[in-house]
């Protein structure tokens, strides 16, 4: 699969420039069906016949002559097994799995697909000059060139015997951008002005101007955010850690990483991330932290055609690293970089996760999940076959992590309940997976006086903003996944939406019984953003979804290194468990709070999202809403909640 960094992300104006739709004709795909008699593509779906995964994708190189991956997803072994211990894991306390999790090569053993098909694969790898980058449960990832990547697809394709164990196999040029490759991602931020500069300020309690106002809004600081979000108790505490508890991992997946844009000009590849992790800890009096750099799949290749896409993704982790660390100053930040951004994202992340290199994960990017749908390549869609299949191998990599008690943050997107290019109603995915903690955005205000502090958080809504009509806070319901355990229990609604029609794709489907999102959120309004340190220099105001996702892992990080035993993992299944059992006191409902709240901490697992929109869907105080899902962390609060129920 194919992802992109929008790269023209400019002050005032948010650019929609995607990739020019009608430039995709050279694409070649190979679709083998997994049973006989199936159908190419249903136009209509129900909550009790999700979206088929019956078509395997093969995609083949677009431009010859280049350095290529080749990806391959199979499908897991035991997959009752596998369903019935996370059931276990997340939702039955009277199990052994309860919060008991597993460790990777435990997954290995009874998970993944069978070994004579990975050898199988190997074997076409090795006999057509590929060498393998990595293996794990459900894929396996070669590099070679164009000819070879396309000479082993056809034999994969061709092969009957593994046909069954297949999800898809797809070419990444690494040099590159080729539109209408395969489906792919964007960045989930947002830049606007701003008029004027940063006053740094320390983190914790001894912050005394927690925000700036100017044209924009208000800019929040990192001290600011940490007060606001009720973290003050647990950083004063922070480095004197009790039995089990000590700092996490977080690591932000990212394209490209942070690159040097003065070497970049010259093709020349350097990435800045921990540079400027440094440099903003310095800016803005935040602890320093181990900040680490790894690439799963190779380093970046800069040439003349990717350069300007590499570059978009620089802000992107540029907030991913530091504002994941100013939620968790102590945390350890570990960015992964994809050599592309195309599912070497994917191969990334499990990378992470079959490694057991993190607790937590934040993924600041997404694609519409109607593009998934879409087959006809002269209205821009990126492949003549549907591409569901797909979303079967990403889903298998965040059940191996929540499996291992890994934490899976991700963006719900900037453009409200809609995929603006197709201008349908369609969220996006992987936010849309069950096993993720999907992270919608908010606009945070507040008002601090001398001796209390005001909070007023309502959805980042749609068209709020003068710079970006479109913009907002995303939402609404999968078109491919059902609704997961934890959001049946609270009985989430779909507000009187009782069928989405896409009738550029052709396609009805009805949302009721289907995986809503977001599940939570955090600030993400440009216009309450933040500041970022881009290239050793103070940027202008950010936000987006890309904001709030490392933020709330951020957040559960913190809350995690203070529970000590208790490993949270999906975060999802516990907030609507405790919504569920503890009803009026789940949420903080007050607003104002004295400077000894502000020291001593609030009670309340979340804040309630006052109020907001984001196009078919609004929000309602103190219910899941398809907007900002049950609303924002109270990291306190929540920490609380936890270690008293005796996990």
């Amino acid at each position: 699969m194919y992802a992109h960094s929008d790269g023209q992300l400019v002050k005032i104006t948010i650019s929609l420039s995607k990739r020019n739709k009608l430039c995709i004709a050279s694409i070649s795909i190979l679709a083998v069906l997994l049973f006989s008699g199936v159908a190419a593509q249903a136009t209509t779906y129900s909550s009790a016949t999700s979206v088929p995964f019956h078509q395997p994708v093969y995609a083949t190189c677009v431009v010859p002559g280049n350095p290529s991956h080749l990806l391959v997803f199979f499908t897991l072994n035991n997959e009752a097994g596998l369903t019935s211990f996370l059931d276990n894991a997340y939702y039955n306390p009277n199990s052994f799995s309860y919060h008991n999790f597993i460790s990777s090569g435990q997954f290995d053993a009874q998970y993944s697909a069978p070994s004579w098909v990975f050898q199988t694969v190997e074997s076409i790898f090795s006999s057509n000059g590929l060498s393998v980058i990595s293996i794990a449960p459900m894929l396996i990832e070669g590099s070679g060139n164009d000819v070879s990547v396309d000479n082993a697809i056809s034999q994969i394709s061709a092969n009957a015997g593994i046909q069954k164990y297949i999800i898809g196999a797809e070419c990444m040029s690494q040099t590159v951008d080729p539109d209408g490759a395969s489906p792919y991602y964007t960045p989930t931020i947002a830049h606007v002005s701003d008029s004027g500069e940063a006053k740094p300020q320390p983190s914790g309690t001894s912050c005394t101007t927690p925000t700036e106002t100017d044209s924009v809004g208000l800019i929040w600081f990192p001290c600011g955010l940490e007060t606001i979000y009720d973290e003050n108790p647990l950083l004063n505490q922070q480095g004197n850690y009790g039995y089990g508890q000590q700092p996490q991992t977080i690591a932000l997946v990212d394209a490209y990483g942070d690159p040097n844009t003065t070497l970049a000009n010259n093709l020349q590849y350097q990435n800045l991330a921990c540079s400027d992790f440094a440099t903003f800890n310095s800016e803005f009096n935040l602890p320093s932290a181990p900040c680490s750099i790894i690439y799963p799949t190779g380093v970046p290749q800069l040439t003349a055609n990717n350069n300007a896409d590499a570059d978009g993704w620089g802000p992107e982790t540029a907030i991913d690293t530091q504002y994941s660390h100013t939620m968790d100053p102590h945390a350890h930040i570990l960015e992964v970089t994809a050599s592309t951004d195309y599912d070497d994202l994917y191969a990334s992340v499990e990378y992470v996760v079959n490694h057991q290199l993190a607790n937590m994960i934040s993924l600041s990017w997404g694609e519409w999940e109607d593009q998934f749908y879409c087959t006809n390549l002269s209205i821009g869609c990126d492949l003549p076959v549907q591409a569901t299949a797909l979303l079967l191998g990403y889903d298998e990599v965040f059940q191996q992590a929540a499996a291992q008690g890994i934490s899976v943050f991700v963006s719900s997107g900037d453009y409200g309940a809609y995929d603006p290019f197709f201008g349908e109603v369609a969220a996006s995915s992987p936010a849309t997976d069950p096993w993720v903690s999907a992270v919608g955005g908010t606009t945070l205000n507040a008002t601090f006086t001398t001796n209390s502090v005001t909070r007023l958080e309502t959805a980042w809504s749609l068209g709020s903003d003068s710079y970006c009509a479109i913009c907002g806070s995303g939402g609404g319901f999968s078109m491919v996944f059902s609704e997961p355990k934890d959001q049946q229990l609270v009985h989430i609604s779909t507000q009187g939406v009782n069928s989405i029609s896409e009738p550029v794709l052709g396609v009805t489907f009805y949302p009721q019984g289907q995986r809503g999102v977001p599940d939570l959120a955090a600030d993400a309004d440009p216009s309450s953003g933040v500041f970022i340190i881009l290239n050793d220099g103070l940027s202008g105001v950010w936000g987006g979804t890309s904001l709030a996702s490392p933020l709330t892992a951020g957040m559960t990080a913190l809350i995690a290194s203070h529970i000590g035993w208790f490993n949270i993992g999906d975060l999802a299944p516990t907030l609507y468990q405790l919504y569920l059992q503890q009803g009026h006191s789940f949420y903080v409902h007050q607003t104002t709070f004295n400077n000894y709240q502000l020291q001593y901490g609030v009670s309340g697992s979340m804040f309630e999202t006052a109020s907001g929109q984001n196009g078919p869907f609004t929000v309602t105080p103190g219910v899941w809403n398809p907007v900002a899902g049950l609303g924002q962390l109270n990291a306190y609060g929540l920490s609380q909640v936890i270690t008293n129920a005796g996990y």
